[in-house]
């Protein structure tokens, strides 16, 4: 459920740059993953292993393994910038 203050929660905090060739997160700590494709400034896959990221129109889906109990989970963002 999104209530209208669910921008003030600290997961959607999360600074990303979209790079050359790799996108950076800070979440936690930097990290950067490997652009796979990419249409320029309109949407790119990136994957590493462990993380994969993929953004297009506004939206950014970002899945991960090995960083919780479950070994598995995935986050969706709708981004103003990015």
């Amino acid at each position: 459920m999104i209530v209208d203050n669910y921008k003030n929660d600290s997961v959607f905090d999360q600074k990303s740059v979209w790079l050359e060739d790799t996108i950076t997160i800070n979440f936690c700590d930097y990290f950067s993953v490997s652009i796979e494709r990419q249409s320029t400034g309109k949407s790119f896959e990136a994957y590493d292993g462990f993380q994969k990221l993929s953004f297009k129109a506004g939206f950014l889906i970002w899945s991960r393994q090995g960083h919780n109990p479950t070994g598995y989970s995935m986050s969706t963002f709708h981004c103003e910038k990015f």
